[in-house]
C-alpha cells in the first residue's frame, strides 16, 4: 500500500510499481468513484467528507481482503481512521511516499480535483501534513522520498528495499 499526502504521486508510482512487480494495481479513489458514480469532488460536495471516508474504509477492507497481491494507492486521508490503520498494518506492506510541501505544491498547483486543497493550498497542505504525518509514520514499513519528478527512480528505491527484505 502506498500512503502519503495528496499530490505526492501515489497513483503514478503505484501503477509503475505494480507493473514492475507483476502485480495488479488498485487505486482506492478510482474504485470509490466507480462505486458511487461520481467524482471525488462531487462526493465531497454532495455528501461530505464523512460519507467519503465511509466508502474509503469499505473499499480498503475489500481490496485488502482479496487473495491476489496488489499494489494499492490509497487516498491521503485513509490513515485518519483507526480501523484503516489497523487493517493496513495487518494485511500488507505499507510505504509512505514523503515529499516536502513545496514539491507537492508544484505538482498540484491549481488542481481542482483535490477538494481538501481548495482555496489556500499551501495552508491546507501544511495543516494536513501536521495532522497526518504521525499517522503515516505509524503504519509505514518503509518511508521513501518522492521529491524527485521521476517515478521510475522512486519505484527503483522501493523494489530495491522489497528485494532486500525478500518480499518480492
Amino acid at each position: 500500500m502506498l500512503v502519503g499526502l495528496s499530490g505526492v504521486g501515489k497513483s503514478t508510482i503505484g501503477r509503475e510499481l505494480a507493473a514492475e512487480l507483476g502485480m495488479s494495481f488498485a487505486d482506492l479513489d478510482e474504485l470509490i468513484e466507480q462505486r458511487v458514480g461520481a467524482t471525488i469532488v462531487d462526493i465531497f460536495d454532495s455528501y461530505g467528507e464523512a460519507m467519503f471516508r465511509e466508502h474509503e474504509a469499505r473499499v480498503l477492507a475489500e481490496v485488502l481482503a482479496r487473495d491476489e497481491p496488489a499494489v494499492v494507492s490509497t487516498g491521503g486521508g485513509v490513515v485518519l481512521r483507526e480501523e484503516n490503520r489497523r487493517i493496513m498494518v495487518e494485511r500488507g506492506t505499507t510505504i509512505w511516499l514523503d515529499a516536502d510541501l513545496d514539491a507537492i505544491l508544484q505538482r498540484v498547483g491549481e488542481d481542482k480535483s483535490r477538494p481538501l486543497l481548495a482555496g489556500d493550498a499551501a495552508a491546507a497542505l501544511g495543516r494536513l501534513a501536521r495532522e497526518r504525518e504521525p499517522l503515516y509514520r505509524e503504519v509505514a514499513d518503509l518511508t521513501v522520498s518522492a521529491v524527485c519528478n521521476d517515478p521510475s527512480q522512486v519505484v527503483r528505491q522501493i523494489t530495491s528495499h522489497l528485494q532486500g527484505k525478500g518480499a518480492g
